[in-house]
């Protein structure tokens, strides 16, 4: 036999060897549960798993569906069934998909427990998001109400299944599809964007990080079945069609598809990798995340980086898969698995097979262990009534002379320098307050703190956690949270913190209050770990606090945020006053607000870092800001090398504290978008006056007096460098409104609300008459975005459509329509 023919053999002997194949496959590690340990722990919870139930034939008679409605007839009412996506074939008629989910729906018949079906990208294929909705309404009048979820084809509801379990519910097609051809996908969501989701997720996560959460979603996170690149030697043979063999070409176009993720539904496709990132890194994050999917046409259990992920698509169709590492699980027959939840934390996850006949056992996993939890009544209650604390420790502040040449001084000494505080028991404070959950923004760690009217606080640590503002800053696709504890890049954002004054957030009650700008009355603790904290003593503690008011529910007669009818969001202002123009801004309240973060230095002023009080006035609702997270206050850039970093397109908006503000343009870049979509009908004279007001009423013995509400320890010389600088900036102030207004006026706001009047241009004025014949055109170009002025899938930029330098831009997406389309041909 010749060299070429050895060689070809063994490659083709090789790669049948490592195909996915049908029959059970393990891992080399023990999956056995230890009977034991599970016995001293009562069952609470069960969850029974499948998905793409619907695509097969005559599938009330099939054997493993009789063995599965059976199990569920015996199944407790503390039980979960989860359809976990493509519950009807996409190619099918209607007649026979409905068939399907009556089918599906007869198996939950005589379940006692509550059953769930969540959509998958075969429930979307059929017709986009007006098919689904016909699958959830079909579903949801023959179940009842929560029978399909997420509701109104959004992507996320949350389900609290017990006192320590949630199960998050998430479309994941809602993420993959084509929103470019799905202009009103998200009318009626809350969630308008994949980052908002992506938000929204987090925060549910921080919420339920003492409890097991289940996540269950359509596409798994990883995979050894088909759409994780792993086949079959049948699938190598026979890559188009069952009867004709391409042994070399079904290879090939295997090879192909796995490499190049041309297919939608694969985990290597372009969106699904991003959305495999992404998802990844927010639950890594997490402890007790358990992830439960189908899309695969198998059963398979794998570990990796932290993550535990169930896939369980097998009760109709069946395809081959591996086990490849360690921990992994795979059967490529029918069947379906059940995930039950015990009282101390433990979760199972145990995998059912048709074989011979018979309901056989594959596999039995212990996913979750016990759950750990600090004893309260191990902390003190008894403290000094004052601490002496510094942010960091002296060695932490320390640096060589080279060091502070090239990246500064900052503010690093006062970072090590003691203060005396108050020490604080939290269930004396304000009443008694309680934690509820995790809070805080990129860099800051915060508690969410409630007292017994109700009424919720926020606890913020003055020291900061590197991991968390590169996490979610950098690194969103990569989770490296646990990879920098004591590296030189921890170091080194730790040093970069001290660029901000630390106690500069005690000194803008006094100076806001003096402008009639609303404020949210921040004191200093010493937070010690005690009994109140509970099981937030692991993280919080034995260190210094900023404690304040949030502007919520139960604070809206607060004297500093200046009594409002109602507190909102951001989000809930802008969705507001896109659908009636019955909401609308004080923009002059707005515009002073702006002015005095410009005065302050304080260029963090996205939309995030802003409440909203409401009043009604004579039949409208008028909205007025309260500013919050005063973190980057008095910022202080030094050294040879940091002033070039800085100087870079993604972070010039970072500018040292000054006697002048050197380009109001970019000092104020973090809150442009929101001030062209918020100040609109303002003239050049609004904001001379509200700088003339601020002139008049912050006064030198006012900046004085405020600047006393800092530590004593702080009342140096910094401080009174801060005060002279302050005091200049005041003084130009006229000078900088000007030129930010001229700034803003470069781009003309297109204004309007989500009812459908098209705009008429009245001014004579060259550039905004072109502008207006644009929109008349609209209609006939079919460009009814733009015509109406709905901001339909971009809920949080209310002027979407902005003509400027001679096209209709999209300030958001950055979308610029050119000649020939929007910019018209006059």
């Amino acid at each position: 036999m010749s060299v070429r023919r050895l060689l070809l053999l063994a490659l083709f002997v090789s790669l049948f060897a490592s195909c996915a194949t049908k029959k059970v496959q393990y891992g080399k590690r023990d999956y056995t549960v230890n009977s034991d340990t599970l016995a001293k722990s009562k069952l609470v919870h069960t969850f029974f798993l499948t998905g793409n139930a619907g695509a097969v034939d005559s599938v009330s008679v099939s054997g493993a569906w009789s063995l599965f409605r059976k199990r569920l007839a015996a199944a407790s009412s503390k039980s979960i069934l989860l359809f976990l996506g493509d519950n009807v074939n996409p190619k099918a008629t209607e007649r026979f998909t409905q068939n399907e989910i009556d089918a599906q729906i007869g198996l939950a018949r005589s379940f006692r427990g509550r059953t769930i079906f969540l959509p998958g990208d075969g429930d979307w294929e059929r017709g986009g998001k007006d098919a689904l909705l016909r699958e959830a309404r079909y579903i949801t009048e023959r179940l009842g109400k929560g029978s399909f979820l997420p509701e109104k084809g959004c992507p996320i509801q949350e389900v609290a299944v017990n006192d320590n379990t949630t199960l998050l519910l998430i479309d994941s097609q809602w993420y993959l599809q084509n929103w470019d051809e799905n202009p009103s996908l998200n009318d009626d969501c809350d969630l308008k964007t994949r980052d908002d989701f992506l938000e929204n997720l987090e925060a549910r996560l921080e919420e339920n990080q003492h409890r097991l959460v289940i996540v269950a979603m359509h596409h798994p996170l990883m995979s050894n079945g088909v759409n994780g690149g792993q086949y079959s030697w049948q699938q190598q043979l026979f890559p188009f069609d069952a009867t004709i063999p391409l042994p070399v070409v079904g290879s090939a176009f295997n090879l192909v598809r796995s490499a190049s993720g041309t297919n939608p539904g694969d985990l290597r496709n372009r969106s699904y990798t991003a959305f495999i990132r992404r998802i990844t890194t927010l639950l890594q994050g997490q402890p007790n995340v358990v992830v439960v999917s189908g899309h695969e046409r198998n059963l398979q259990y794998l570990e990796r980086n932290g993550l535990q992920q169930i896939i369980s698509g097998a009760l109709s169709q069946t395809e081959a898969a591996r086990a490849i590492w360690h921990e992994d699980f795979s059967y490529g027959g029918t069947g379906y698995a059940t995930l039950q939840v015990y009282e101390k934390g433990e979760s199972v996850v145990t995998y059912y097979a048709l074989r011979n006949g018979k309901e056989e056992v594959l596999y039995r996993h212990l996913v979750t262990p016990v759950r750990t939890e600090i004893q309260p009544k191990t902390f003190s209650r008894q403290f000094p009534k004052y601490t002496k604390a510094a942010i960091y420790t002296p060695k932490e502040t320390t640096k060589s002379g080279f060091h502070s040449f090239l990246w500064g001084k900052h503010y690093r000494g006062l970072y090590s320098r003691p203060v005396n505080a108050r020490t604080v028991i939290l269930d004396t404070l304000y009443g008694g307050l309680r934690p509820v959950e995790l809070s805080g923004g990129e860099q800051s760690r915060a508690l969410k703190l409630e007292g017994r009217n109700g009424r919720l606080y926020s606890m913020r640590a003055l020291r900061k956690p590197p991991a968390r503002f590169l996490q979610k800053t950098a690194f969103r696709d990569v989770y490296i949270a646990n990879d920098l504890e004591e590296t030189y890049v921890a170091d080194f954002m730790m040093d970069f913190y001290t660029s901000s004054h630390p106690y500069a957030a005690l000194v803008v009650d006094d100076l806001a209050a003096a402008i009639g700008v609303a404020y949210s009355n921040p004191r200093l603790y010493y937070v010690p770990r005690q009994p109140a904290l509970g099981e937030f003593n692991e993280t919080f503690g034995d260190e210094l606090y900023l404690i304040e008011e949030r502007a919520d529910d139960g604070f809206e007669k607060l004297a500093s945020f200046g009594k409002p009818d109602a507190l909102v969001s951001t989000e809930e202002v802008l969705a507001n006053i896109r659908k009636d123009n019955r909401h609308r801004i004080d923009e002059n309240a707005y515009i002073r607000a702006r002015l005095f973060d410009m005065l302050l230095g304080d260029w963090d002023r996205q939309q995030a870092q802003w409440r909203w009080g409401a009043y009604n006035i004579k039949g409208q609702v008028v909205y007025k800001p309260i500013p919050r997270d005063r973190d980057q206050v008095f910022p202080k850039y030094g050294g040879a090398l940091l002033p070039l970093v800085l100087s870079t397109p993604p972070l010039r908006h970072m500018k040292t504290f000054r006697d002048d503000i050197h380009n109001v343009k970019w000092l104020n870049a973090e809150a442009y978008t929101l001030d062209l979509a918020l100040i609109t009908r303002a003239s050049a004279e609004d904001w001379l006056m509200q700088a003339d007001y601020i002139d008049k009423n912050l006064t030198d013995k006012t900046i004085q007096d405020a600047f006393r509400n800092l530590p004593p320890e702080m009342q140096d010389g910094s401080a009174r460098e801060i005060q002279k600088r302050l005091k200049s900036r005041r003084d130009k102030l006229r000078r900088h409104a000007l030129e930010y207004y001229r700034v803003l006026r470069r781009t003309v706001p297109i204004v309007g609300t989500e009812k459908t009047r098209p705009i008429r241009g009245d001014t004579p004025n060259r550039r905004r008459d072109r502008g207006s014949r644009v929109l008349r055109n609209e209609k006939r170009m079919g460009r009814t975005r733009a015509a109406h002025l709905s901001t339909k899938g971009n809920p949080r930029n209310l002027a979407v459509w902005t003509w400027r330098r001679g096209c209709l831009r999209s300030e958001r997406r950055r979308k610029t329509r050119r000649k020939g389309a929007a910019c018209g041909r006059q």
